[in-house]
């Protein structure tokens, strides 16, 4: 394994002062690591929207084993239950798939943070916001919207999600499973916002795992993620998730203005994806180069473009 060169220290050091970890594969083997003085090496970081292409993993999971039978059902099959309001039109026409290219229709605009964080049951509150007068199909990125994966995931397989995932997913990368850590008051968000260590994954009061943000990975486990995925699923000779939803996840569905999305997987180019997390966290995988990369970064607004960093100061330089 090389070290990195002292420009590009340099450059992480002046321009990039929130990565707390990074490291590059190649072939299968890693090439480079860089650590941030203050940091461990296998610190878990919250890796925030990274989260909903872990999930998105998970779902692949659950459709192999026929938890799930098929991304086109209804999301109100899952819930009898519910009552809809006849002025609410689209909200029986929303399929799973929906969710996972953010192109249901909501009844909100920005994320009602507050109001969902406040309910005992994440899910059901988002669940109750799908629909509206908006047409399916239009791209609308949300965070709070799709905790309704969460609950359907959790039915469909009557285990709790990071218990789902520890199995399914975790366990077989060697990853090591997270501790679910409820939320249950602002005080509490925030103390988990600003925990820069630990070892956790967000959930509501009930126990329910988030599937868009709360996720704490380190920068090694994001390279087993990217890894799994650029061998099409498997990982030391067995298959963890269908080589078919690997193709289909990172394959373009939905477009956020020009940029073209999958399965809750950000499409760069036709041989390059990414799982991108705000203030800098990413999963990078190029399939024709072999690649993948890894970055970890403590939250900060604002963060500097990761992609542009990897393909302007790290590809070219190291000749990846």
């Amino acid at each position: 394994m090389s070290k990195l060169s002292d420009q590009t220290l340099e450059l992480l050091s002046k321009e990039y002062l929130n990565i707390s970890g990074l490291a590059i594969a190649k072939d299968g083997k890693i090439a480079y690591e860089y650590f941030a003085r203050d940091s461990e090496k296998d610190a878990k970081i919250h890796v925030a929207s990274v989260t909903k292409s872990v999930f998105s993993i998970l779902v692949g999971i659950a459709l192999e084993k026929q938890y799930i039978k098929s991304i086109h059902e209804k999301i109100i099959s899952y819930f009898p239950d519910l009552k809809i309001s006849s002025r609410n039109k689209t909200l029986s026409q929303l399929e799973i798939k929906h969710l996972l290219t953010m192109t249901a229709s909501y009844k909100f605009r920005s994320e009602p943070y507050s109001k969902v964080f406040s309910t005992q049951n994440w899910g059901w509150t988002a669940l109750q916001l799908l629909g509206g007068i908006k047409p399916i199909g239009e791209f609308h990125y949300t965070t709070i919207g799709i905790q309704v994966l969460s609950s359907i995931l959790e039915q469909t397989t009557q285990m709790n999600i990071n218990a789902f995932a520890t199995k399914y997913l975790f366990t077989p990368l060697r990853i090591i499973p997270p501790e679910t850590l409820p939320i249950d008051s602002r005080e509490t968000y925030f103390k988990f916002i600003k925990n820069h260590y630990s070892n956790g994954w967000a959930a509501d009061p009930q126990g329910t795992n988030t599937s868009g943000w709360g996720l704490m990975l380190s920068v090694h486990d994001l390279l087993k993620i990217g890894q799994l995925y650029l061998q099409n699923g498997q990982w030391e000779g067995k298959s963890i998730v269908s080589s078919q939803w690997v193709e289909e996840s990172t394959t373009t569905h939905s477009f956020w203005e020009n940029k073209p999305y999958g399965y809750l997987w950000w499409i760069l180019d036709d041989e390059t994806f990414a799982a991108i997390g705000d203030g800098g966290n990413i999963i990078y995988v190029n399939r024709s180069k072999n690649l993948v990369i890894g970055i970890v970064s403590h939250f900060v607004p604002r963060s500097k473009d990761r992609i542009d960093f990897i393909e302007n100061h790290l590809i070219p330089v190291y000749n990846l």
